[in-house]
């Protein structure tokens, strides 16, 4: 890695820390390949407005850990701007993610509850995802802006797609790493995400599921 890359990465780290320490957010870059929430959920990464932590697993290649690190400062950034997006996806204090990860472990909701929750956490994706975007832009990451952006509509798309087929993605069977559902993937970030073209459901049903 060049010294340009790296005093990028290790600017925009400080930067994370200084955001994080001024509203008393602990920020861990824990040494583990993957992190345990609710639900016994196995993710890469996350931000806990509860518990004021952002927490990102870092025992991976960089190539892997810093999208992932930018994407979770996102979240953050939507917390701390206290987002529209971002407090509509706070049902009285419920996270709208944790509803729908109760509902793949067989909690029962109504097909309308749950086309709701799935919509607005699919909102609060792809705002983080242009707040993710700005962010690589402006620190000059050493990270491909327009395969990151493939990368976030296959998560983004993925969230019509765990409606569909009631499951969520193993750790290592992230949409945003399989390379055959990236290169589908457009280089622009829409407006909406409503519709779940049938050629991805194929892709995530192929790399996926199996």
């Amino acid at each position: 890695m060049t010294c340009v890359k790296k005093n990028s990465i290790r600017k925009f780290i400080n930067h994370v820390k200084r955001e994080c320490e001024k509203v008393n957010v602990k920020f861990i870059m824990a040494d583990s390949e993957f992190l345990v929430v609710e639900y016994r959920t196995r993710v890469n990464g996350y931000f806990d407005e509860d518990n004021l932590a952002l927490v990102c697993a870092v025992k991976k290649s960089r190539n892997e850990w810093l999208p992932l690190l930018v994407h979770e400062f996102g979240h953050f950034g939507q917390h701390k701007d206290q987002r529209k997006v971002w407090k509509n996806s706070m049902l009285r204090g419920n996270d709208t993610s944790e509803k729908i990860f109760a509902w793949i472990k067989g909690q029962s909701f109504s097909p309308k509850n749950i086309k709701k929750y799935v919509r607005l956490t699919r909102n609060v994706e792809l705002d983080c995802e242009r707040r993710a975007a700005r962010l690589i832009k402006k620190f000059r990451l050493p990270i491909n802006i327009a395969r990151y952006i493939q990368g976030a509509n296959a998560y983004i798309y993925f969230h019509n797609y765990v409606l569909l087929r009631r499951t969520w993605y193993r750790v290592g069977k992230e949409p945003y790493t399989i390379p055959e559902i990236v290169d589908a993937m457009p280089t622009t970030l829409y407006n909406h995400y409503d519709r779940l073209p049938q050629k991805y459901v194929k892709l995530y049903d192929k790399y996926i599921l199996q």
